[in-house]
């Protein structure tokens, strides 16, 4: 499976730690429906294009600085500053890219 891997540019803190650098992976039929299902039990706005972005990078990400996959959630990801959306968007469509053979 794939990987990227980049850098959020102010990052998030967490137990007195901001975390910037990130792996993520490729998606999965099993991370967009763990994305949705958590979307909709949060009671989250479906059609929310970023909020389902987040949702499902959430679920695609590896690490977040020293943070273990299981500590990585869309709460987490929906406190970073407003800059931040831009590195985690690029990942998922480098990954994209990388699935359908094309040069990132």
């Amino acid at each position: 499976m794939a990987t990227v891997k980049g850098n959020l540019t102010v990052g998030i803190e967490v137990d007195g730690v901001t975390h910037t650098e990130f792996e993520m992976r490729d998606a999965t039929i099993r991370s967009a429906v763990n994305a949705i299902d958590k979307a909709n039990a949060a009671g989250e706005n479906l059609s929310s294009y970023v909020t389902m972005r987040m949702y499902k990078a959430a679920e695609q990400l590896v690490s977040l600085g020293t943070l273990p996959a299981d500590k990585i959630n869309a709460d987490l990801l929906m406190e970073l500053d407003e800059v931040d959306i831009e590195p985690l968007l690029a990942a998922q469509d480098e990954l994209e890219k990388k699935r359908k053979g094309l040069k990132s």
